[in-house]
């Protein structure tokens, strides 16, 4: 289809970002890197670009962008009507978010709403109504005065179609746009979707040693350990992390001269000393409240892994369920690599509940390093998540979990994090099902039963890579032996070559 009028795009984004930050300089930057994204993967060639364009910027705007609001630039009415509204929307659904943005945010009906969301109307109505503003207040309201006019009582219309005053001003932003995004990377363009990095996906992938591999082998056991955090995890020191080695088994000889390929590293010692194999890394994250040893012993992953010959390595992060947690997790990845012989294309997070929400977040932002994510009891995955090359998604889920339901949002049961922490949204399984598909190259999801009742939906690429959500009738939000079994043979079904 057409690529849309970048003049509306402009517009639309700017309108969004403005009613949320009140800072124009910060509102630009959040139009910037959000419309570069989306360009980036063809986003805009899509009849619901004006859906995504909303969450992408609603993402932006209340998070990186949020925190380069300047007070001596910002727009001082509704200052805290902003705040509170940037709070609701970090802890909403991807979809409310949507909704949201497009009808109290940027003004269109909700059946045109339904429309860009391809949703019934009483589904949009429902998702809006989420973040409706109190009573007597109007978000649109808070736009910048110089495209929506000085006084409250001015009516405010979609932005679509637009003024001549709007146009006008709104070639300003678009070239503001252009130049925002070039801070954050090559330039973006309107056009084909980048092809994504090729993948092979097999159990028979050859292994690709880490740089760990170098060192002398890890002694089997079970150690203390920690990493050193970047990022919003940083401010809370080191990460604590259990790590369990596996007894070793018989090194795989050389084939050729690809030493890496064949599951073994050359000799770091020059003597005869064996070398390290690359094994495949386990990063299982505890939910909420737990710690590492007690979901190491509970979830029975670390036993099952060491047992199938995997390195496991077991992170309860402080601050679960947001930002800090992905770094943390990232953190520990990082550890491993560098001081473990890791198997890079045999690489699986899993979590429960708010550790499903940390290793779904975690893969969309290090989708190299990432070949396989199981979460359990809870996901979160923002529509700018891009995964290339493509990670393969296991999710299981109890239609009656009431701490994180498969509906999206908190249950009833859940401690939800502060919303100053920045917390990662809990997203509809449904929903990440359809756009981790979309992200990976995989055509829509097909639906099935399970002989024991289960529900599955599932999509998969030609080349292998899949995403699996598997509804079971009951079981709360808990890990089950079911769900370690079914990790592990997941796992090892989609280890990922690229190149």
């Amino acid at each position: 289809m057409p690529v849309p009028d970048p003049a509306a795009v402009s517009a639309n984004a700017y309108a969004i970002a403005y009613r949320l930050l009140g800072d124009r300089s910060a509102a630009h930057a959040a139009v910037g890197i959000a419309t570069s994204r989306l360009q980036a993967t063809g986003a805009f060639e899509h009849p619901d670009w004006l859906a995504r364009l909303a969450g992408a910027v609603v993402a932006e705007s209340v998070g990186p962008a949020a925190a380069g609001v300047s007070p001596a630039d910002s727009d001082p009415t509704g200052e805290g009507l902003r705040v509170a509204l940037r709070r609701r929307l970090a802890s909403a659904s991807d979809e409310e978010r949507v909704a949201a943005a497009l009808h109290h945010l940027a003004g269109y009906p909700i059946d045109q709403v339904a429309g860009f969301m391809g949703r019934t109307p009483q589904d949009a109505d429902r998702l809006a109504a989420a973040l409706a503003p109190p009573p007597g207040i109007s978000y649109r309201e808070l736009g910048d005065p110089e495209l929506i006019g000085a006084g409250p009582s001015r009516p405010t219309r979609p932005l679509i179609p637009l003024r001549l005053s709007t146009v006008l001003s709104t070639i300003a932003v678009l070239a503001l746009v252009f130049g925002a995004s070039r801070c954050v990377g090559p330039r973006p363009r309107l056009g084909p979707a980048p092809e994504r990095a090729p993948v092979v996906v097999s159990r028979d992938v050859a292994s690709r040693g880490s740089v760990g591999c170098s060192l002398p082998p890890q002694a089997p056991g079970v150690y203390a350990s920690t990493a050193e955090p970047t990022g919003a995890a940083e401010a809370g020191g080191a990460v604590p992390f259990r790590l369990a080695v596996p007894v070793p088994a018989a090194p795989t000889p050389p084939s050729g001269d690809d030493q890496a390929g064949s599951g073994r590293e050359p000799d770091p010692t020059g003597v005869g000393a064996p070398a390290a194999v690359p094994r495949p890394l386990l990063v299982a994250v505890a939910d909420a409240d737990s710690t590492a040893d007690g979901f190491a012993t509970s979830s029975g992953l670390e036993s099952a892994g060491l047992e199938a010959g995997d390195l496991v390595v077991t992170v309860a992060p402080v601050a679960y369920g947001t930002v800090a947690a992905v770094d943390a997790v990232a953190a520990v990845l990082d550890t491993a690599s560098r001081q473990l012989c890791v198997d890079r294309n045999r690489v699986t997070v899993a979590g429960l509940g708010t550790g499903g929400q940390t290793a779904t977040a975690v893969a969309c932002r290090r989708p190299a390093e990432v070949a396989v994510v199981v979460a359990v009891g809870g996901a979160s995955m923002s529509q700018t998540c891009e995964l290339s090359p493509a990670v393969s998604l296991l999710m299981r889920w109890a239609a009656d979990d009431q701490v994180l339901p498969p509906a999206g949002g908190y249950g009833p049961q859940a401690v939800p994090p502060s919303p100053d922490a920045a917390p990662l949204p809990p997203s509809p399984a449904g929903q990440v099902t359809r756009h981790w598909a979309r992200a990976i190259g995989a055509g829509e999801p097909t639906r099935s039963m399970s002989p024991d009742g289960a529900a599955v939906e599932e999509a998969r690429t030609a080349a292998g890579s899949t995403v699996r959500w598997v509804t079971t009738p009951a079981g709360g939000h808990a890990w089950t032996g079911d769900d370690t079994a079914e990790s592990l043979t997941f796992a090892a079904s989609h280890a990922r070559s690229t190149g």
